[in-house]
């Protein structure tokens, strides 16, 4: 596995030793709190640095992650959507349990920026949502395509845009009783 890092805005790059096995990484988060801690997801499960990547440790989850989100507040604990449903961890990765979508394929999955309580996520071509922290989901509406990425306007909440692999980005605005429109 090799992860690089620009230190002057994405100029120049340069690779953090080479000191974890080779692993194909599909994405990489920063604590928002902690900037030296960052969580790579790799092939076969979730890996944690606590020094800017220097050094790589597998947290206990082993399944494929498909997204990972660190709560706002506090940043210790993640939310990580899998084959095998949502998984929450409220000690940095340390120790894990299943979420309210348990059994089931979770794809696109994203934390409001202002509620650490309210996560949105995309599994079997619904949108759900969640008010208290991923222990139980209401359907929010269906997409017509599999949403792989999900991200929330940070300046306006209401707004969840989701990437598909086929048909680019769709725009989810949410009305006050929660069934969103394109």
């Amino acid at each position: 596995m090799v992860v690089f890092k620009s230190t002057d805005g994405g100029l120049w790059w340069a690779p953090t030793p080479d000191r974890a096995p080779e692993l194909s990484v599909y994405g990489i988060i920063i604590d928002p709190e902690h900037p030296t801690t960052c969580y790579v997801r790799a092939h076969n499960g979730l890996r944690k640095s606590i020094n800017e990547g220097k050094d790589w440790t597998p947290t206990g989850l082993s399944l494929h992650v498909n997204a990972l989100v660190i709560a706002p507040h506090p940043a210790s604990t993640l939310y990580a959507a899998t084959e095998e449903g949502l998984f929450t961890s409220t000690k940095g990765g340390q120790d894990w349990e299943r979420g309210g979508l348990s059994q089931t394929y979770v794809r696109g999955l994203t934390i409001d920026p202002h509620n650490a309580a309210i996560l949105y996520a995309n599994h079997g071509g619904f949108f759900v949502k969640s008010v208290d922290g991923g222990k139980s989901w209401n359907r929010m509406g269906v997409s017509q395509q599999e949403i792989v990425y999900l991200v929330i306007d940070s300046h306006n909440p209401a707004t969840l845009y989701g990437a598909t692999q086929k048909s680019g980005i769709l725009k989810e605005h949410r009305r006050r009783c929660g069934v969103g429109s394109r």
